[in-house]
């Protein structure tokens, strides 16, 4: 750990240890990453143009993971 921040830095990293230069398998690549934004602005936007109750019930489905019936018993406030 203590020479990590050298790579961090952009200085190489002369410890020879392949463990601390391997890259990390559950890193994001950059492509999915703008793919994954993209898709959720296209949902935001497709969820905006929903009328209000549509809106509210594709959230608590959804974001809140409640099932129909759950979603069905919520009372609007």
């Amino acid at each position: 750990m203590r020479n990590r921040w050298k790579g961090w830095l952009g200085f190489p990293d002369d410890s020879g240890d392949p463990i601390q230069s391997a890259p990390d398998p559950h890193s994001v690549l950059p492509e999915d990453e703008i793919h994954r934004d993209e898709s959720g602005d296209a949902i935001a936007k497709a969820v905006g143009k929903l009328p209000l109750r549509q809106q509210q019930a594709f959230l608590l489905r959804i974001w809140e993971g409640l099932d129909v019936a759950a979603t069905a018993n919520v009372k609007s406030r």
